[in-house]
């Protein structure tokens, strides 16, 4: 866990040591994005033009502080196994959106970012694609309302039969499996949500249970819940 850029030893910083990713590891890492303004100054430092520029585009100025907090979690850490200093990354986004390294290029890992309310997830992999998403539970929401947009009719069943108190957290188990996985196949939202099933009752693992969309026939995707904290 990553709780400011001081907590970061300095000898990691330029150059950082090489962290190495078995084949078969994801490492994920908790960032809190509540920041002093010291801590925002030296992630802001680190960050391109570009992203400098975009943090100063949003309307409320807390919005661009969890931006600049978020990605200059990204690059510290990203910056830890591709041994190069943060500032130096750069970094793209393919034809739907989802960032990746640029350079340095050939390095290997994937990488994803969720972050939500105050909390920061960072997925690191040499695996191959990966998505991750994370949501602050918020009971007031019209969860009802949104799960009969976003779910197939399997999850809508099987969210009906929870008691209403337990909703709140059922449906995100279900949207943050969902989200994960369209963030992970590259498409994000372009994927539509109701077009496959996912297992998110308590006596069920996370996995894909059904895909309506004839382009993911044999594909093979793993998902995993984590449980960051309050």
């Amino acid at each position: 866990m990553i709780d400011s850029p001081a907590d970061i030893p300095r000898e990691w910083r330029t150059p950082p040591p090489h962290l190495t990713l078995d084949p078969q590891e994801v490492h994920v890492w908790r960032g809190i994005l509540n920041r002093s303004a010291s801590d925002l100054q030296a992630y802001r430092e680190i960050l391109n033009p570009a992203e400098q520029q975009r943090a100063r585009r949003f309307l409320s100025p807390k919005h661009g502080d969890t931006f600049i907090a978020a990605h200059g979690m990204v690059r510290h850490i990203i910056a830890l196994y591709v041994n190069r200093p943060p500032a130096a990354l750069r970094f793209d986004k393919g034809p739907y959106g989802k960032p990746f390294l640029a350079y340095p290029i050939d390095q290997g890992i994937s990488f994803n970012l969720s972050h939500s309310h105050k909390l920061a997830l960072l997925a690191v992999t040499s695996l191959g694609a990966i998505g991750i998403d994370i949501e602050h539970i918020r009971p007031s929401r019209n969860f009802q309302a949104i799960a009969d947009r976003i779910m197939s009719e399997e999850e809508k069943s099987q969210f009906r039969d929870f008691p209403a108190h337990q909703q709140p957290s059922a449906f995100l188990s279900c949207w943050t499996r969902k989200e994960a996985f369209v963030k992970a196949h590259g498409r994000g939202l372009g994927f539509p949500l109701h077009k496959f099933s996912v297992a998110f009752t308590p006596d069920n693992r996370p996995e894909m249970i059904t895909m309506n969309d004839p382009s993911e026939a044999g594909s093979t995707w793993s998902m995993h819940a984590i449980f960051p904290g309050d």
